[in-house]
């Protein structure tokens, strides 16, 4: 499992996640059991989720793939 933060303006197309609660996003809910959450949202919504948090963009990556192409491929 990978976590990619990122403080982004411009308007993305996202992948599927959580609403979050207003201000606070998933941050309470990462707070309770950060794993099994995480794990339930790849459940709910696949490999790449979006996660609101506070004013932060979260985006968790599940699938190994995934997680080289952010680490590896795509770093700056």
């Amino acid at each position: 499992m990978w976590l990619s933060v990122t403080r982004v303006t411009a308007r993305l197309t996202r992948p599927p996640g959580p609403r979050g609660w207003p201000l606070f996003g998933v941050i309470p809910s990462l707070r309770n059991d950060a794993p099994a959450y995480l794990q339930r949202m790849q459940h709910e919504f696949g490999d790449t989720v979006y996660l609101p948090a506070a004013n932060q963009q979260v985006y968790f990556f599940a699938h190994p793939d995934a997680i080289r192409v952010v680490l590896v491929t795509q770093q700056h």
